[in-house]
């Protein structure tokens, strides 16, 4: 986990480096967004390679729709509401995800 965290801050670090600079506008609700957008991402992602839970797979859905929505990529500008109907769908991913890979336990 501590190189998913490395690789996070590297991230950030370059993104705020770019803000900076003016390659594009970084205010501090943009920050936060791209913020909670890594830290679900990198959440989803350590899940994944672990196979630690299925729940990592609505993370890393829900984070990439933060990270779209943060840099309003592919001319998506979300409201509040999509973002939360998204984050309720990510869940349900997450679940059915879960149902597929759990074993039966045969009596």
């Amino acid at each position: 986990m501590r190189s998913g965290w490395a690789v996070f801050a590297i991230l950030l670090g370059v993104l705020i480096i770019m803000g900076a600079v003016g390659v594009f506008e970084m205010s501090f609700g943009v920050f936060v967004e791209a913020l909670l957008a890594f830290a679900f991402i990198a959440d989803g992602v350590d899940g994944v390679v672990k196979n630690r839970r299925s729940l990592s797979l609505g993370s890393f859905v829900f984070g990439i729709f933060l990270l779209i929505d943060a840099f309003k990529l592919f001319g998506l500008d979300l409201t509040f509401g999509q973002l939360f109907v998204i984050f309720i769908a990510s869940i349900f991913i997450s679940i059915g995800t879960a149902m597929l890979r759990r074993k039966k336990v045969r009596p």
